[in-house]
């Protein structure tokens, strides 16, 4: 009797724990894959001051950073489809063979938008191929590099734009509200693809470590993002739709919105690095690359919480369920917010504590330059959890917002790098340029989202914005 009085405390206890901290089996996989993150950030960036040259790291760093320049390709298309496919699932069921099933025009519709994204990437990643050759050379060139390097960066290049086909299908997973099986096989996807990174980097391929560690990701990806449903997908290969879909004409209006925000996006959270390199070394780059990888880890692992809920939210406004669309948004702001700010602490105290001890302090940026970029990762966490609310609507409010932020966060950093050549000067402009943001950031979501809620559903919505 009194086992089982405790057994149901314990019960109580760990449903609490639950609601507190909103760890369903989505969050749960993707906490996993986010600590096995941090460890992964965390033996890199070890072996990376083990195995490369101060110069070397500011090169290993410059290439992640204008690795992203995919986005210029992609522009936001992923968001897109995450988003489309999250409305369309929300009308069908899966069997358990994980076969669709509903009526024939939602299951045409769901799979003519899938097989519309699939060819749309066939002409983006080779578009981003060329874009992160040809942009990446250049800017290597004029900073530098030597023939070696550019050649690492071409191969480079290949990855990046071939890694969009991975996340394509990881997108249209997360909107089937498969999350959890998303997480799991992006988490083996990394591990095969670091364990190939950490043998590059200890056999002394240096900056050829980054093409190995991304080409194994490649690989082992599409095959276990296959395997999370082989039904659905030889149902979505195999299906001839035969009603006519213009996706491109209703996704047009808010593509080019995307992507404007997402190319922004470039300005406010990769082009430090670069900037670094071009005005204050290699050195300094690969002091700034570092610092700003591990707060950005804690940005990410934050960001778990309302990443995993998009589909659900995407659902809701497809139902018209607004009281449980808010209520699940403001508690997993509450929740991404308390992550945040006990990963950043924790990450303050490792480096301004732990570093000196092993005299790594040499490899990364100061204690207070840490600090702000920790605010800066803050804000950008709060505008992020926002925008995947309104984003959810179908709609791109922030559009401008990411422009201006953008337009100010670049000149904030390219004038400080280019009359200081400071990362300390540079960081500060940087904080005060997040600061000045957030107030537009904030009411933007307090005005559209109270317009939203007026609408019945998101067709009608379209139809009246």
């Amino acid at each position: 009797m009194i086992s089982s009085i405790s057994q149901i405390n314990n019960n109580q206890k760990i449903k609490k724990i639950k609601s507190l901290t909103g760890i369903d089996k989505a969050i749960f996989f993707s906490l996993i894959n986010k600590s096995f993150g941090m460890i992964r950030i965390s033996v890199t960036a070890y072996l990376i001051i083990r195995c490369l040259t101060p110069n070397e790291q500011g090169y290993w760093y410059t290439f992640l950073s204008l690795g992203s320049l995919a986005v210029f390709a992609e522009m936001g298309f992923l968001n897109i489809i995450s988003q489309f496919v999250g409305h369309e699932f929300a009308h069908l069921t899966e069997n358990t063979d994980g076969i669709i099933s509903g009526t024939d025009e939602k299951i045409e519709r769901f799979i003519s938008f899938i097989q519309f994204a699939l060819k749309f990437y066939c002409f983006i990643i080779p578009i981003a191929f060329c874009l992160l050759t040809f942009i990446g050379s250049i800017f290597l060139k004029q900073s530098g590099g030597d023939f070696l390097i550019i050649l690492a960066w071409i191969m480079y290049s290949f990855t990046g734009a071939a890694i969009l086909s991975v996340s394509l299908f990881s997108s249209i997973l997360n909107g089937c509200n498969k999350v959890a099986d998303v997480q799991k096989c992006t988490f083996f996807s990394l591990l095969i693809s670091n364990l190939g990174l950490w043998s590059a980097l200890l056999l002394g391929l240096k900056l050829w470590g980054l093409f190995v560690g991304m080409f194994l990701n490649i690989i082992s990806g599409i095959i276990l993002f296959y395997f999370v449903s082989p039904n659905l997908w030889k149902q979505i290969f195999q299906t001839k739709t035969q009603r006519p879909y213009n996706w491109f004409s209703e996704t047009l209006p808010l593509q080019w919105r995307y992507a404007l925000s997402w190319i922004s996006g470039y300005f406010i959270f990769q082009f430090i690095t670069p900037a670094a390199m071009f005005y204050a070394g290699a050195e300094a780059a690969g002091k700034t690359g570092l610092s700003v990888s591990l707060v950005w880890s804690v940005l990410m692992a934050a960001n778990i919480w309302p990443s995993a809920k998009t589909p659900l939210f995407n659902m809701f406004i497809a139902r018209n369920e607004r009281k449980n669309l808010d209520k699940l948004f403001n508690i997993t702001l509450k929740q991404s917010i308390l992550v945040f700010c006990t990963g950043g602490l924790s990450l303050l105290f490792i480096c301004a504590v732990l570093f000196p001890m092993f005299h790594w302090d040499n490899r990364i940026l100061s204690p207070v330059e840490i600090f702000l970029l920790i605010i800066i990762g803050l804000i950008n966490l709060l505008a992020a959890n926002w925008a995947t609310y309104l984003r959810a609507h179908k709609q791109e409010p922030y559009m401008l917002p990411s422009v201006v932020g953008a337009i100010l966060t670049g000149m904030a950093i390219w004038l400080s790098m280019k009359l200081f050549a400071s990362t300390a000067v540079t960081i500060w402009s940087y904080c005060i340029a997040s600061l000045i943001m957030l107030i537009p950031y904030r009411l933007i979501f307090i005005i559209k989202r109270k317009e939203y809620s007026k609408f019945s559903n998101y067709r009608e919505l379209i139809n009246n914005v």
